[in-house]
């Protein structure tokens, strides 16, 4: 008998880099560290805002708080906006 192998994970899209209040980023941080605690892995898929003539998505204004990373690996290649569309391209094929 095979065993089946899974992952529990949350898919995160957005586009504001910096949301909520105080107050909220830190509830938010603390469910972040229970889910992480649960085995659930956060995955971030940043995304440009509309009519943006530069896209630009800064990671460590609050994120890099709440997803986990590889700290070998860089932001703007793991969390761009560019690379965004390669894993969202990568999730579509799956």
């Amino acid at each position: 008998m095979e065993k089946q192998s899974f992952s529990k994970r949350i898919f995160l899209f957005t586009n504001d880099d910096n949301p909520g209040n105080p107050n909220d980023k830190n509830m938010a941080q603390q469910r972040a560290n229970d889910l992480g605690s649960l085995g659930v892995d956060i995955e971030l898929f940043p995304l440009p805002k509309p009519n943006q003539q530069r896209p630009s998505f800064d990671v460590k204004k609050f994120y890099a708080n709440i997803i986990s990373f590889d700290e070998e690996e860089q932001f703007s290649e793991m969390l761009g906006i560019e690379g965004t569309q390669n894993r969202i391209t990568e999730l579509m094929k799956r």
